[in-house]
């Protein structure tokens, strides 16, 4: 999706991005309690209907109280940006050897400086094309990350809610974030953002299956951009833009959505793709499925 016009409006920057017919005035962020599983697919239809004209992003956790935050954030307590994380990547994967069957070269900070400078601005976030596919294969493999990783389906985002959350906690959470009711964002100078629509990612194998997308929070500082938390941003408040939706679900329904799930084709097999998720499937089959 293209970057659209940048108008200038007052102490603000009015981002114009592809239109969608949706009128609505919407705010902040929605807890809904969700009693049970058909119950969360019921509320699934509805969200579907009601934002049917617009891209809904999902999310789940598998503890209900923790917070909306990147694997960065929870690893690292530094102030973080764009072009120290890029060094970090390019640091850490010249040490890997050859990844999977990625034919791309590692960048010079040179060209990463390069780049940057001439795609980000005070308004625009970039990752630069030549490491977007690091950034990516990095957080799907457990690495930090300041991508805060979705999926477009709302079932993907289920599985990961439920699938390890036995006796941890009460209550599941399934997000589910739209960053624009109208196809355009306001965006205040000086103050922290999430972009969802620019980010120049290259896709791999587990990105795929995942149907995974990415937003990225930031606050624009001189010549980067500093990252920030998603939740600070959605605080703001801004009228029909960057809203979220928690759905709590009872960790007790684990067993019957899983299932239901594993129907459906979704399990640890089908979304990662390795031998240790393979297993796990398995074991899911034929063990906790059997009541053994």
């Amino acid at each position: 999706m293209g970057t659209g016009n940048i108008l200038i409006h007052g102490e603000g920057i009015f981002l114009l991005c592809s239109r969608f017919n949706t009128p609505r005035l919407e705010t902040k962020m929605k807890n809904i309690e969700v009693g049970s599983w058909e119950a969360y697919c019921s509320k699934v239809k509805e969200l579907e209907h009601k934002y049917k004209n617009v891209p809904v992003l999902f999310r789940g956790q598998s503890n209900a109280s923790w917070h909306l935050k990147t694997t960065l954030e929870r690893f690292s307590k530094s102030r973080w940006t764009i072009k120290k994380y890029c060094k970090l990547v390019i640091d850490c994967v010249r040490g890997l050897g050859p990844i999977d069957d990625y034919k791309g070269n590692i960048p010079s900070l040179v060209d990463i400086d390069r780049e940057l400078s001439d795609n980000m601005n005070h308004v625009l976030v970039h990752i630069p094309a030549s490491i977007s596919f690091y950034w990516t294969y990095l957080r799907h493999h457990g690495f930090p990350s300041p991508l805060l990783d979705w999926t477009k389906s709302p079932y993907i985002a289920a599985f990961f809610a439920f699938c390890d959350c036995a006796g941890r906690a009460k209550k599941v959470a399934i997000f589910a974030f739209i960053d624009s009711m109208n196809g355009s964002k306001f965006i205040w100078t000086g103050k922290p953002q999430i972009t969802s629509q620019w980010l120049n990612i290259h896709k791999h194998l587990r990105h795929t299956c995942q149907q995974s997308c990415y937003t990225i929070a930031t606050k624009a500082i001189e010549n980067d951009h500093q990252f920030a938390g998603h939740e600070k941003v959605i605080q703001e408040n801004e009228i029909n833009q960057d809203i979220l939706i928690k759905l709590l679900i009872p960790s007790t329904e684990s067993m019957k959505a899983m299932k239901w799930l594993d129907e459906k084709g979704i399990n640890y097999y089908s979304l990662i793709h390795d031998r240790e998720a393979q297993l796990k499937s398995l074991a899911f089959k034929k063990i906790r499925l059997m009541g053994l």
